[in-house]
């Protein structure tokens, strides 16, 4: 049985800058999120696996709207 997770970035600037989805840094427990796929605003940014090797994503900062 797969769970979605739904989050939500508030950005201020009005011009995003490039980013990054830190599968090690998140501050959450996600002991149960053992794989995945990112998306923002409707774009995949990639996969992530606990085991690795992708365990950080590049987010262009075009992709992201303020507010």
């Amino acid at each position: 049985m797969g769970i979605l997770l739904k989050a939500e970035l508030m950005v201020e600037a009005a011009e995003p800058r490039d980013t990054f989805f830190d599968y090690d840094y998140l501050t959450v427990d996600y002991s149960e999120w053992k794989h995945g796929a990112v998306f923002v605003n409707g774009f995949n940014i990639g996969r992530y696996h606990k085991a690795g090797p992708q365990k950080t994503m590049y987010i262009p900062g075009p992709l992201l709207k303020q507010g």
